[in-house]
C-alpha cells in the first residue's frame, strides 16, 4: 500500500500532475518514471490474474481509466493477456477490464500466447 500512497501523491497533489495541471506536466515528479509508463505508454498485462493480492495494480488501472476518461486525448492501448488452461478469465472479470478499457485477448494454451500474441 505504500506505492499506493505514493503514486497518488504523485499523481494528485504535486505540481504538474497529469490529471488536473495539464500545462505542466514537463515539470511533474512522475515524468520519467515507472508511473509514466503505467499512465501514458501503451501497456500489456500478461501472467496476472488481478486477484486479491494484486489491488495496487488493480488502483492504478482505475486511476488510468479516470485519466482517460478526463483526458482522452492522452488515451494509450492496454491489452489483458491470459491463458485458459492457467486462469480463465470470468465474465465479471472481464467487463471490469472492458470497463477499465483493456481489450482482453484469451488463448487456449500456453504456447499460443507466447507463439502467435505479438503478431
Amino acid at each position: 500500500m505504500g506505492l499506493v500512497h505514493r503514486a497518488r501523491e504523485w499523481m494528485h497533489r504535486r505540481s504538474g500532475n497529469p490529471f488536473n495541471d495539464r500545462d505542466r506536466v514537463s515539470k511533474w515528479i512522475g515524468r520519467n518514471s515507472w508511473l509514466e509508463i503505467f499512465l501514458m505508454r501503451p501497456l500489456c498485462i500478461i501472467g496476472l490474474g488481478l486477484n486479491a493480492q494484486e489491488t495496487s495494480l488493480r488502483w492504478l488501472l482505475f486511476e488510468r481509466a479516470k485519466l482517460y476518461r478526463k483526458h482522452p486525448d492522452l488515451k494509450q492501448p492496454l491489452f489483458f493477456m491470459s491463458v485458459r488452461e492457467v486462469d480463465n478469465v470470468s465474465e465479471g472479470k472481464q467487463q471490469l477490464l472492458e470497463s477499465l478499457g483493456a481489450t482482453v485477448l484469451e488463448y487456449e494454451y500456453l504456447d499460443d500466447l507466447y507463439v502467435n500474441a505479438f503478431q
